[in-house]
């Protein structure tokens, strides 16, 4: 995880330049590296996978997780981001939801 906290804090740096603070869901979070880091520059996280295993595993380091699919997952307004590393890719296209209007791309 170390490895990846490099690359974790280039994109919490990153995003905190459009959103300083609130809410962080990341979607696919695999070893949690992104979600820790964001906790580090005060944003509140949630991770949801589907892998049962990552969120028992995300959960003993106090982080809420949950074992959904993200297309059922109804949670609006909730998060400042919301992050999809490596996620995308793997998604069917007829089930990929629509961004909302007030979304914003951080590249």
């Amino acid at each position: 995880m170390d490895e990846q906290r490099t690359v974790s804090s280039f994109i919490v740096d990153r995003v905190s330049q459009f959103v300083a603070d609130g809410a962080w869901l990341d979607v696919g979070f695999g070893n949690g590296s992104l979600l820790l880091t964001a906790q580090e520059w005060g944003f509140t996280r949630v991770g949801v996978d589907l892998r049962q295993s990552s969120v028992d595993a995300l959960a003993t380091y106090g982080i809420e997780a949950h074992c959904v699919d993200i297309a059922a997952w109804d949670q609006p307004g909730r998060f400042s981001v919301i992050s999809l590393a490596d996620v995308l890719e793997h998604m069917p296209f007829r089930s990929t939801p629509s961004a909302p209007s007030s979304a914003r791309c951080v590249a």
